[in-house]
């Protein structure tokens, strides 16, 4: 799928050009609160929740 929240970056040239099937971008929880510089209370559960959903993504790629 080519991302409509973030046109233009390179996992829609893969995509298109390469004829991937899956590509991804990975996008953390801060909704602009925070930028690049998360609380350090934040980090390991986002890590978490970030590799659960890797977890999840990887399920589906095997499986179909």
């Amino acid at each position: 799928m080519i991302s409509d929240k973030a046109s233009g970056v390179s996992i829609d040239w893969v995509y298109k050009a390469l004829g991937v099937k899956y590509t991804y971008i990975v996008e953390l929880r801060d909704k602009s609160e925070f930028a690049f510089l998360l609380p350090e209370d934040q980090i390991l559960s986002t890590g978490e929740e970030t590799l659960e959903g890797l977890k999840a993504l990887a399920k589906y790629m095997h499986e179909h």
